[in-house]
């Protein structure tokens, strides 16, 4: 490959992602490829033609994705990516896996009818229960690696080190809350419902992480925060949600997926008492409306 022109400082108008500066298409007449469409926080994901992604990101918090994908292989029969090369570079961490077809559920969600979203979210809850037959006799990631999920975990940020009982689960969620009142506590570990079986998680079924083509679904995408997880922790995720459209698919999807209402109410709760601890009427009101009619996660 020639040599191009080389700036010591950055032009105003450098592509940030790639460095190209504008000015080099005065002289070449190429149109690349390999596109940026996506970032979050340190993380961005290119297209490679129309058969591969790439994504680059921090080291830390590790990414599990290649690992979930080779585990899941072979396990189960859904749509999913195949890991074509991982590596580390530095401070970077690279993965190269085969692409989906189809688009993002987020990109045809405008254009799909009441009836295509609840055929889609019936599919992705088949598959789902599929994925969540596999299970593991500790809560955590595939190989025993520690999980880097902040939104359960205390721990979460560093790394949790996995749990062989919801006991140790209980003692990790009590701990930096000792400070409270003990018939707080009382209260809201006495309605902690049951863990077991540790059971594949997602994670993250956000919008924008399933696939969809000519108004089915096709697949899912991103296994980056998967591994083994309280059999309820999948339900309990779809409270978490980035803007409207994402609530309207996890509010759909809630519906069609195994119900953990009172899992629900206890993370709820949960969370109120780690953010507002001052507030805890709040957390106890969430514990109040725990469902007492007999559900799945029942004993």
């Amino acid at each position: 490959m020639s040599c191009s022109h080389h700036s010591s400082e950055r032009d105003a108008d450098t592509c940030v992602a790639c460095g190209w500066a504008l000015e080099n298409n005065s002289w070449v007449n190429y149109n690349s490829n390999i596109k940026l469409f996506d970032t979050a926080y340190d993380k961005g994901a290119w297209s490679i033609g129309s058969k591969f992604i790439l994504k680059d990101r921090m080291v830390f918090p590790p990414s599990y994705e290649g690992i979930n994908l080779r585990f899941l292989k072979g396990k189960v029969n859904i749509p999913i990516p195949d890991i074509m090369q991982e590596w580390i570079d530095g401070s970077r961490y690279f993965s190269i896996t085969s692409r989906i077809e189809g688009t993002t559920l987020e990109q045809a969600w405008p254009t799909l009818s009441w009836v295509d979203k609840t055929r889609i979210a019936k599919q992705v809850a088949d598959n789902l229960e599929e994925m969540r037959g596999l299970t593991s006799p500790r809560i955590e990631a595939v190989g025993g690696m520690p999980m880097y999920e902040a939104s359960l975990f205390p721990k979460g940020d560093a790394g949790q080190q996995p749990l062989s009982s919801d006991q140790e689960l209980r003692m990790e969620l009590e701990e930096p809350l000792l400070h409270l009142d003990e018939n707080m506590r009382r209260t809201l570990f006495a309605n902690m419902p049951r863990c077991r079986p540790y059971t594949f998680t997602h994670g993250d079924l956000t919008i924008c992480n399933i696939m969809v083509k000519d108004g089915n679904f096709s697949g899912f995408i991103d296994f980056e925060r998967s591994g083994f997880f309280p059999v309820w922790y999948e339900y309990v995720c779809c409270r978490f949600a980035f803007g409207q459209v994402d609530m309207e698919w996890k509010t759909l999807l809630s519906e069609h997926i195994t119900k953990y209402p009172k899992a629900m109410n206890f993370q709820m709760a949960l969370s109120k008492l780690r953010r507002y601890p001052y507030r805890s009427e709040e957390a106890l009101n969430c514990l109040n409306h725990l469902v007492e009619e007999k559900n799945p996660e029942s004993p």
